[in-house]
């Protein structure tokens, strides 16, 4: 029986959990979702969902926000490290609306850190995320995941389709390695078993990058929506180990390969 909202759905599939950037641009990053329930706060209200079109989402330059709210923006300052190196003759900075990069998240509802809304057995009834059950229709994440990223995935084919074929796009949180593959490639495939073209091992950081070249030709026909995706630990945990300046320049000799 479905129970997922049709509201929230149609809210998945438009440009909702997009930050800023240009979306012609070569790099796109893409985080796992925001991290402030105050992000919501325009797109719901009196049980109703705003559809969120592109020039809504794009309408302010995030890239002054990360400069003098570094704190909030902490992912966004550590993307901006690889970007320098990506773009080291520029002077622009990223995610400004002209800028050669791009960014947006995986999935559109904000959780806080290793939030209890995350563990897929417990009910959103039973914990502060507990009004998101009644604001999407789902009872646990697992449920809210799989029923919403097939919404994801025609957001993300109709922006690729829409623009410039980008680069590369770098995916940031490898606990949701699955998600990233299937919200790009293939949304209804559980099980998606489509090979790295390399795993790179960090030698600082000591965990695995994994990277694919031109995989949408495996669902999507002779012609690739995306020349390479690569999948990457979170580099800013809260706490605990952080991507060193050799860690950033290894992502960046597999980008420009």
């Amino acid at each position: 029986m479905k129970l997922i909202r049709d509201d929230f759905l149609k809210y998945a599939a438009s440009c909702s959990g997009i930050d800023g950037g240009d979306t012609n641009a070569e790099y796109w990053f893409m985080g796992m979702e925001w991290s402030n329930e105050n992000d919501l706060e325009d797109d719901y209200a009196n049980n109703t969902w705003t559809i969120k079109k592109l020039e809504d989402v794009l309408i302010k330059d995030i890239s002054k926000d990360i400069i003098s709210n570094s704190q909030d923006w902490r992912l966004e300052e550590n993307m901006a490290i690889l970007y320098r190196m990506l773009m080291s003759d520029t002077k622009e900075n990223i995610f400004a609306k002209n800028s050669n990069s791009f960014k947006l998240n995986l999935l559109p509802l904000p959780f806080t850190g290793k939030s209890e809304g995350k563990n897929p057995h417990t009910s959103w009834t039973k914990n502060k995320e507990h009004r998101y059950s009644q604001m999407t229709g789902c009872r646990y994440f697992d449920e809210y995941v799989r029923e919403v990223l097939p919404a994801r995935y025609e957001l993300f084919q109709r922006l690729l389709q829409k623009n410039n074929k980008p680069k590369t796009i770098f995916c940031f949180g490898i606990g949701y390695h699955k998600e990233f593959l299937q919200a790009l490639l293939s949304p209804t495939d559980n099980k998606i078993d489509v090979k790295p073209n390399n795993v790179e091992l960090l030698k600082n950081f000591g965990k695995n990058v994994f990277v694919y070249d031109d995989a949408t030709h495996i669902y999507g026909g002779a012609s690739s929506l995306i020349k390479r995706i690569i999948v990457c630990y979170f580099p800013c945990p809260p706490v605990g180990k952080k991507f060193t300046a050799d860690d950033w320049k290894q992502i960046y000799d597999l980008a420009i390969k």
